[in-house]
């Protein structure tokens, strides 16, 4: 079992729907394997609260005394890996909690590491809350719907599956949008390899893994011998553009190759 340190969270692209965002930008909550616990990421008061439908037997501490764990556990079908956090302090007569959380495949370390640094991203109020799919979809359903922590617990609630299918609908209008423009960045009287690369690095995090994949498909075509489909020049013409924009594609992080394969 290895315990993932906190560190300093950057963008993410994926979270898998059992996530759920209520208090509208204040609160993440995560399924931890039945009804009656959950663990609720307070970002307004930096606490997590391990909760129970008993509120005698919950436990709330500041999130730098939460440890995430990646463990590995044996079964009939192989071995399967679970992330699980666990406070560093524990109720009176209490051994420990050790709570498995639901957030998506963990069967890589690098996944692992990407959920905790989502969970650090969420807390950290100097950034903004990741727009990663599935989160995003609770942020804007729960914003339009006007729900509080209490609808979501002891109410009962559940996000409708109009609204999700509503919310994925302005996503995807969001994504032609942005692929427009992405498109257009590749035309003769447009291109220049800065514009590109800045453009990927401005995209909402939803989008980047899309993006990311359009213009590494753009670039191979484009760096190949012959014309380029549908354009309007020769590469010969463009070649320093070309040239510099692959020298801007390597800068990026490892992580992001991680990224386009991840889902």
């Amino acid at each position: 079992m290895e315990v993932l340190t906190n560190q300093p969270p950057f963008l993410f692209l994926y979270l898998a729907s059992p996530l759920v965002l209520i208090e509208i930008y204040y609160i993440l909550k995560i399924r931890t394997g039945g009804e009656d616990t959950w663990i609720l990421l307070d970002r307004t008061t930096g606490n997590v609260c391990f909760w129970k439908r008993n509120s005698k037997k919950s436990l709330t501490v500041p999130f730098d005394q939460v440890d995430c764990y990646w463990s590995t556990r044996a079964g009939r079908g192989g071995p399967s890996h679970q992330i699980a956090l666990m406070p560093k302090v524990n109720l009176p007569n209490e051994r420990y909690r050790y709570w498995e959380i639901m957030l998506g495949s963990a069967a890589m370390y690098e996944q692992a590491q990407y959920f905790w640094r989502v969970m650090n991203d969420f807390m950290d109020r100097t950034r903004p809350i990741p727009e990663v799919p599935g989160l995003i979809h609770q942020v804007r359903s729960m914003e339009k719907l006007g729900w509080r922590l209490e609808d979501i617990t002891h109410g009962g609630k559940e996000v409708p599956i109009e609204e999700w299918e509503e919310v994925e609908k302005e996503l995807r209008r969001d994504a032609e949008a942005l692929e427009a423009r992405l498109e257009r960045l590749f035309t003769p009287e447009y291109f220049d390899a800065q514009t590109v690369y800045d453009f990927y690095q401005k995209a909402p995090v939803h989008f980047k893994r899309d993006a990311l994949r359009n213009i590494l498909s753009k670039y191979e075509m484009f760096a190949g011998a012959g014309r380029y489909p549908g354009f309007e020049y020769w590469k010969e013409e463009y070649d320093s553009e070309v040239i510099k924009l692959g020298e801007l594609l390597s800068k990026l992080p490892s992580r992001e190759s991680f990224y386009m394969d991840y889902s």
